[in-house]
């Protein structure tokens, strides 16, 4: 029985100590949107964010064995909720404008696109070899170069027309907490199975213009900020080096 304690105990420590393997890796996957970047209640605060598609490319060094260090760039994308940002943001601007009556008739035209961002971060990650197996623990920080979705409200009534625009794009200071397992069949070539948590912030430029043929429009400008912070689930290759 101890013999057998022995060997195993042998056997992980000898797994756990084996040399580390430096290596690329290409991943793809989806990204989830969390807390208010998924939200729907508030025009002004909420991202109105959907799921969407991430792709990541990331180079992990090993100088201290199991220590070592990772480099990310990712690039993000996720789908807008139109129905309800059209909802809210009609209603944003009744509010904007309180002395404006909107009829129940009026012609309103709206359009938005999707949510870009693309990340370069590093940090440090722990990996613990266990045989072929490779489980990986990590912490990024970098810039978040984040392009939120262009929005357009067109509401036109008799002689009233209202328009607001948004668009713009920021750089900031993001994160990502993470880990993965990696599968290496041979020493070049692998799978690795990954999950991120991804936060940064985003800052809209809004422009509001209510024009009631006067000569005298009133333009209501603003700046929104927006958290962005998603969960990425993302499968890849992995080569080593």
């Amino acid at each position: 029985m101890k013999k057998c304690s022995l060997f195993f105990g042998f056997l992980i420590i000898g797994s756990v100590l084996s040399a580390q393997l430096n290596y690329f890796s290409l991943s793809m996957g989806t990204t989830l949107p969390t807390q208010d970047f998924a939200g729907t209640t508030d025009a002004s605060t909420t991202g109105y964010a959907e799921s969407g598609f991430t792709m990541s490319f990331d180079g992990n060094y090993f100088p201290f064995d199991l220590f070592g260090i990772n480099g990310t760039a990712n690039f993000g994308m996720n789908f807008t909720d139109d129905v309800e940002l059209q909802n809210d943001w009609f209603d944003y601007l009744k509010n904007l404008y309180p002395d404006v009556i909107i009829p129940p008739d009026a012609t309103v035209e709206f359009n938005t696109t999707q949510w870009n961002y693309v990340n370069l971060m590093a940090g440090p990650i722990i990996s613990i070899p266990v045989s072929r197996f490779f489980i990986e623990l990590k912490a990024k920080a970098g810039l978040s170069f984040i392009k939120p979705p262009e929005r357009n409200i067109y509401i036109s009534f008799t002689n009233t027309e209202i328009n607001s625009t948004a668009s713009g794009q920021s750089l900031k200071f993001g994160y990502q907490l993470g880990g993965g397992i990696l599968y290496m069949p041979n020493r070049n070539y692998g799978v690795r199975l990954g999950v991120d948590y991804f936060n940064s912030a985003a800052k809209v430029n809004l422009e509001s213009r209510e024009d009631d043929g006067t000569g005298n429009p009133v333009i209501k400008p603003a700046v929104l900020n927006i958290p962005v912070s998603a969960i990425h689930l993302t499968a890849g290759l992995a080569y080593s080096f």
